[in-house]
């Protein structure tokens, strides 16, 4: 049974445009991936996906799960085994969703419930653990209302007390990581099951940009205020205490282990979702969450049957795998065979840097890259859409790119063409002369550090930008990091240019979340103290012509999504974007999370499209709520 039948939708898009599926999350690929199946015909350029096939009969609906059974004596084949996306976590131990805890390893999936679920494909917000959310005239002021019947594992009642707390939690303990803190609202709990929030200005994306489930990196986690209120050091709280039930959320499962490499859950009968009729228990009677390593171990643990859902399987091992297995797919037959993930990758630069804040010099190195070459190399030779902006390629973001070409801005700010002369006048126009074979500058070679987190595709990507650009004369070099090292360097401004995806904030139908990663508001005052997010200008770009564009974004901020204001806008704002270059898109990313249906079936696909694909994101819930055993 699928979560969203039945229940009531809040449209948050105003235009009739099927999305493609799409997903965020870090892929991989190596350049030692097999040749390309010739029989696997990759898209045209600029096309999001391949034409999906005639689509599934839908399913029937599983059978009544058993409660009769203890969820500990589960067999493998009443067990869902979970590839962690992150792979291993610092501290196994701690469930703060706010402070540290690893979110991909089950707390976003099965321990918690959202109050919406977005859905990407639709651009609907659907209810959850919230019945409806609505603003006033003027979006200045939003009303939340609850479900009734949401209890927490423990059996107490989930109230508006409990929003009310995490809210005030988050904009008053500044060390707590979240997608929002609520900066310039009042929140109050009307009652019960009542949350009033007043805004100190208009937001007509309030809802959306506070309780989204695009990103399990942004997601708001509601917390129990009956047990956090009593906590000394919210901070440094870790809500573990096995003895205690602890942790205490409302999802459909309750955590039974956790070792240095894997957590293990059961499934909670009374569960209240369920309780309530709202929807039938999930089948798995466990679930399992498993950091395998590598991509080897991934691909063995899932032919022997181990794995049910991988992550960030690189294209030729992806094929190499199925041909040898037929239980296993992915979400297209064809290449690159994943969705088109929400996080296009690429080039970009820490704007403190007084050399790379030089708008000539980024486009200067924009025209010696050939993104072809990069993206072959990055891919495997399975291919991926180079990107045409810096927003996932999604029907709906691609009409407002359209409206750059319409304008003349794709041919007066042509960052994808590679050519040595256009490069030569700009980064002569940056000071630099071409002494033989270097770039150089004051009798100083450019020298440009690219940083990257460890990951196949991003490292392959990194390597042939370096090798290009060092073929062109400046100095290149790839510092390839883990990721908790990575993460620091990029909240504080610690590199010179990194691959990333720093404008990934959850754009899917509308464009403003996307644009509001530059804006100048995320920078702290203090230039050397950390920016609040992964998506909170993590270029420090400041430049006059980044204030004007804040500006800009903060007016869109004011219309709905679709206005047809929002289109003379974005291309205004986006000429003095193109004109600083702040950042230079490479490509649209296709992720690849392969399923078994050796135990388990009934996951989304291009065929049968109920949900977007993540693995790491609270919408795993309507995954959990389809799939069905095998057999």
């Amino acid at each position: 049974m699928r979560i969203r039948k039945g229940l009531f939708r809040i449209f948050v898009m105003f235009v009739a445009l099927a999305l493609i599926a799409v997903a965020c999350g870090d892929d991989s690929s190596t350049a030692d991936d097999p040749a390309p199946d010739p029989d696997a015909t990759a898209p045209e350029p600029g096309d999001p996906d391949p034409e999906p096939g005639d689509p599934d009969p839908e399913p029937e609906p599983p059978p009544p799960p058993d409660t009769a059974k203890d969820p500990a004596e589960a067999t493998r084949a009443e067990t869902l085994i979970v590839d962690i996306d992150s792979g291993l976590g610092e501290d196994p131990e701690n469930f703060n969703p706010y402070s540290g805890a690893q979110r991909d390893a089950g707390l976003s999936q099965v321990l918690t419930d959202p109050l919406f679920l977005l859905n990407i494909l639709t651009g609907e917000l659907e209810p959850w653990m919230a019945e409806s959310i609505e603003s006033n005239s003027d979006a200045t002021q939003w009303t939340l209302t609850l479900r009734d019947g949401v209890q927490w594992s423990d059996g107490e009642a989930v109230t508006a007390d409990d929003v009310l707390f995490t809210v005030e939690m988050l904009q008053t303990v500044p060390e707590l990581s979240a997608g929002t803190k609520f900066e310039g609202v009042e929140a109050t709990a009307v009652n019960d099951r009542t949350v009033r929030f007043d805004l100190t200005e208009s937001n007509q994306r309030f809802a959306l940009s506070s309780f989204s489930t695009a990103l399990a990196s942004q997601a708001f986690f509601v917390v129990p205020e009956h047990i956090w209120s009593t906590v000394d050091d919210i901070a440094t709280f870790k809500n573990y205490d096995p003895e205690g039930g602890w942790p205490v959320f409302s999802g459909p499962y309750e955590l039974d282990s956790v070792t240095d490499t894997s957590f293990t859950y059961l499934r909670r009968n009374d569960w209240w979702a369920a309780e309530a009729g709202l929807v039938q228990l999930p089948q798995p009677l466990k679930v399992r969450f498993v950091s395998f390593g590598g991509e080897e171990q991934k691909l063995a643990a899932m032919d022997q049957g181990d794995l049910d859902w991988a992550t960030n399987i690189s294209p030729g091992a992806y094929l190499a795998l199925r041909q040898g297995n037929e239980d296993v797919a992915a979400w297209s037959e064809n290449a690159p065979f994943g969705q088109l993930d929400l996080c296009p990758r690429s080039l970009e630069f820490n704007h403190n840097n007084p050399i790379l804040a030089d708008a000539n010099l980024r486009w200067g190195i924009a025209h010696l890259i050939n993104r072809e070459a990069v993206i072959d190399v990055g891919y495997g030779g399975f291919g991926a859409p180079p990107s045409r902006h810096f927003m996932a390629a999604y029907p709906a973001l691609n009409r407002y790119v359209d409206l750059l070409d319409d304008a003349g801005l794709t041919d007066k700010y042509p960052f994808a063409i590679t050519d040595d002369s256009m490069a030569a006048a700009r980064l002569g126009a940056a000071g630099y002369v071409k002494n033989g074979d270097n770039w150089e500058k004051d009798g100083q070679r450019l020298s440009l550090k690219i940083s990257n987190y460890d990951d196949p595709t991003i490292n392959n990507l990194v390597k042939i930008l370096v090798e290009q650009l060092t073929a062109a004369g400046i100095d290149a070099s790839q510092d390839t990091m883990q990721i908790p090292d990575f993460i620091d360097g990029l909240l504080k401004a610690g590199f010179e240019a990194y691959v990333f995806f720093g404008s990934c904030a959850g754009s899917t139908v509308d464009p403003w979340q996307a644009m509001d990663s530059f804006s100048v508001r995320h920078l702290p005052d203090n230039p050397e103290d950390a920016v609040g997010g992964f998506y909170s200008n993590t270029f420090r770009w400041s430049s006059d012509n980044a204030v004007a564009y804040g500006d800009i974004v903060s007016e869109i901020n004011t219309l709905p999504v679709a206005d047809p204001k929002i289109d003379d806008l974005f291309v205004e704002a986006m000429e003095l974007w193109l004109e600083d270059l702040p950042e230079i898109p490479l490509a649209q990313h296709p992720i690849i999370h392969p399923y078994s249906s050796r135990y388990w079936t009934g996951f989304p696909n291009e065929n049968d499209p109920y949900i977007q694909a993540i693995v790491a994101a609270p919408t795993f819930a309507e995954v959990l709520m389809t799939i069905r055993p095998a057999g």
